[in-house]
């Protein structure tokens, strides 16, 4: 997501390299908080849980193993870029 330019002066000058070092090498290129993976698409369902393909499992929001869904809840996944 770029920089709005009435915000970069609150942007250390080197940010972008600080954000892609935290980014890719700090956080392995998956999200700290649920576990997905950076610039990946994966299936999704409305209560948070998605489809881990690495690991082939279902995972929470907060990225821990999680129930898979049944027929009916499995018709309400939908794709979503990370």
């Amino acid at each position: 997501m770029p920089i709005r330019p009435e915000f970069r002066v609150l942007y250390l000058p080197n940010w972008s390299e600080l954000s892609e070092r935290v980014r890719f090498q700090c956080a392995g290129s998956r999200c700290q908080d649920c576990g997905r993976p950076h610039l990946v698409t994966v299936r999704c369902l409305p209560d948070g849980r998605w489809f881990d393909e690495s690991r082939q499992t279902c995972r929470d929001r907060r990225g821990r193993p999680a129930r898979w869904p049944n027929l009916i809840e499995a018709g309400y996944f939908r794709l979503t870029r990370v």
